[in-house]
């Protein structure tokens, strides 16, 4: 991952722009991406929609492994089929697999990391290419931006190895660990508060404790109430 880093990231600002205005690609894989002599990654062949969908009048161009599925079906390309393909060809140059059709992964979705790429991985990247890798569109990663802020975020997901993470879920003995906590901190802001009602009303210098008059017992009472 940290070599895989900063080749996509940067590319991934490129993308964000061109979504935003209205441009996708829908054929992002390891035939349209290129490494230039400076290390960065290049996007090549940009086409027509119409290019990009099987059922369409036109010859398709379609990368098997990298083409969502919404791309066989004839619906619209988004984003999202933008994030399918580059979470694909990141997916590709981690692991050295083609990921499965996605037709295929229709009827049987097998995809994961093997475990020994996952146990190396960043909890958090392997839960952002889980969402940008779902076979529906609905399901997936909606913009460019989101995949990118998932693959950077905090590791807060746990990592079991078998290359499909898992949220992390707050434990009962967690639960209780943070209400006594809670609890805690609430005894000790009273106690703070209460000594500094107490010197308000109490402190101040020996001439005036002298000779200041004495407070009946319910007054004293009243201001502990306080």
């Amino acid at each position: 991952w940290d070599q895989v880093r900063p080749l996509f990231l940067p590319l991934m600002n490129s993308l964000k722009t061109l979504h935003e205005n209205g441009i996708v690609h829908g054929g992002i894989s390891v035939d349209t991406l290129f490494v230039g002599r400076d290390g960065k990654v290049r996007i090549a062949d940009f086409l027509i929609p119409a290019a990009r969908n099987a059922r369409s009048q036109m010859t398709s161009q379609l990368y098997p492994g990298f083409a969502a599925v919404e791309q066989y079906r004839g619906e619209d390309i988004t984003p999202a089929t933008d994030i399918y393909g580059f979470a694909a060809t990141m997916f590709r140059t981690l692991t050295g697999n083609t990921p499965p059709d996605s037709k295929l992964r229709l009827e049987s979705d097998n995809l994961s990391f093997p475990r020994s790429i996952a146990e190396k991985m960043p909890r958090s990247v392997l839960v952002a290419m889980a969402n940008a890798l779902q076979v529906e569109a609905t399901d997936r990663t909606p913009t460019m931006a989101e995949f990118k802020n998932d693959l950077q975020a905090a590791e807060s997901y746990v990592n079991d190895g078998s290359g499909k993470p898992k949220k992390a879920q707050a434990t009962k003995g967690s639960n209780k660990k943070y209400t006594l906590f809670a609890a805690l901190a609430t005894a000790v802001l009273l106690a703070i508060i209460g000594i500094i009602v107490y010197f308000s009303f109490f402190s101040g210098s020996d001439e005036d404790v002298s000779s200041a008059p004495s407070l009946p017992t319910n007054s004293v009472e009243s201001y502990h109430t306080i």
